[in-house]
């Protein structure tokens, strides 16, 4: 008797792998990602190359640091502090599992596509940092950032492939610098 979870697949997951790309259909034609809440990546500038990842969110946390200059005036005991600027930074994890051989290798894509946005881009001889879009549900939709930080993490309880070795189950921690939106 063969087990209906034995031959389980996330078609949602795997679907533009099916297609042959790790690239959302801007078509609209794919309506394989609509259960779930978005979390999509795309270098600003660039179309048609929005990657969206299917994964269990975790610990989205939001900090905002304002910094103030101190000026002190001749004569004057008190301090006055005028404004300077504000830092929003977020973080948070995602948890990419594949239930499939296909998955697991769509998923390797994806991270290798994630990990090239840490990396500067080079025209005319400058090296310029990869503005991307960010985009988790309705919290941050389109909202401009640099990649600040990328943690894989391979947990000890995972199982993995013997045949192909690698983890069935990725941890993500994403580090990112939100900027403003014009």
């Amino acid at each position: 008797m063969e087990y209906a979870f034995a031959c389980y697949k996330d078609y949602m997951q795997i679907s533009r792998a099916m297609a042959g790309t790790i690239f959302r259909d801007s078509s609209g034609r794919d309506k394989m990602d609509s259960d779930s809440i978005d979390v999509i990546f795309e270098v600003m500038g660039t179309t048609d190359e929005e990657v969206r990842f299917r994964a269990f969110i975790e610990d989205i946390k939001e900090t905002v640091s304002p910094s103030y200059n101190e000026n002190n005036y001749i004569g004057r005991y008190e301090t006055f502090y005028t404004y300077d600027k504000v830092i929003r930074d977020t973080s948070f994890q995602l948890r990419l599992h594949a239930f499939s051989k296909e998955e697991r290798e769509h998923i390797m894509e994806k991270m290798a596509y994630l990990t090239s946005l840490a990396y500067p881009e080079s025209s005319n001889n400058y090296l310029t940092p990869l503005v991307t879009n960010l985009t988790i549900g309705k919290v941050y939709t389109k909202q401009p950032c640099l990649l600040q930080g990328l943690t894989h993490t391979i947990e000890s309880d995972v199982s993995w492939d013997i045949d192909e070795q690698t983890p069935m189950s990725i941890l993500c921690a994403i580090d990112v610098r939100l900027l403003d939106k014009e």
